[in-house]
């Protein structure tokens, strides 16, 4: 079959969909971090609950990350660069920008291009992808040995591993946005400039239920 800008456009809204769903984790896990300073005693009501959903999302990060980055997967993000530097053809040598600006008290949306070397552009994005591979690496060794399967260095103390082989969330951060910036950079050239934001999560959610929790609290009290 041959590919087409359909199915190119259509593959990277799939891992668009992915990474947005990865980042909306880490904005939870991030939030809810830091909400045991803030909101230490709220948290305490439901210490079980908290701690499992803090647990259940970093495990997601883990996992949903390893796949978009798994050389082994049938479709990931160093297939997708590899597909789009194939062909090259496909997506011409312009980006498009859209900004919101002011013409005569009415904000309108001005689109303007830029012309770049797609060739350059491939290159640093796989310069980009060498100097995350030791994070990489640090996620696939974290999924394999503890997550995916029960390595026996580390079934009788998960800590080893936190010990041995650290992963701060921002680095898991860093490998979201440049998965981001690969899929908008190939599908601004392929459908006229446009772009996604890679995030959903709403903590204000959240922010509700350690509210409701306040409320709860000050009542019985």
């Amino acid at each position: 079959m041959k590919l087409t800008k359909e199915m190119i456009s259509t593959d990277i809204a799939k891992y668009v969909e992915k990474i947005t769903y990865i980042n909306s984790c880490i904005e939870v896990y991030d939030y809810l971090s830091a909400s045991r300073v803030l909101y230490n005693n709220e948290m305490n009501i439901a210490p079980a609950f908290f701690g499992m959903t803090m647990s259940a999302m970093a495990r997601t990060i883990v996992l949903e990350s390893s796949k978009l980055f798994d050389m082994n997967s049938d479709k990931n993000i160093d297939k997708l660069l590899k597909c789009c530097e194939n062909n090259k053809k496909m997506f011409g040598e312009e980006l498009i920008r859209r900004e919101l600006v002011d013409v005569d008290g009415v904000e309108r949306v001005i689109k303007t291009s830029e012309k770049i070397n797609l060739n350059e552009v491939i290159i640093d994005l796989r310069n980009e992808y060498d100097n995350l591979s030791a994070t990489i690496c640090k996620i696939k060794h974290q999924r394999d040995k503890v997550l995916a399967h029960a390595d026996k260095k580390y079934f009788y103390d998960n800590k080893k591993m936190s010990a041995e082989n650290p992963i701060s969330i921002n680095e898991f951060k860093v490998l979201m946005e440049y998965a981001l910036k690969v899929c908008n950079l190939f599908n601004n050239m392929l459908n006229d400039g446009k772009t996604f934001r890679g995030i959903y999560a709403n903590v204000g959610d959240i922010e509700n239920l350690f509210d409701a929790l306040q409320r709860n609290s000050a009542n019985h009290n």
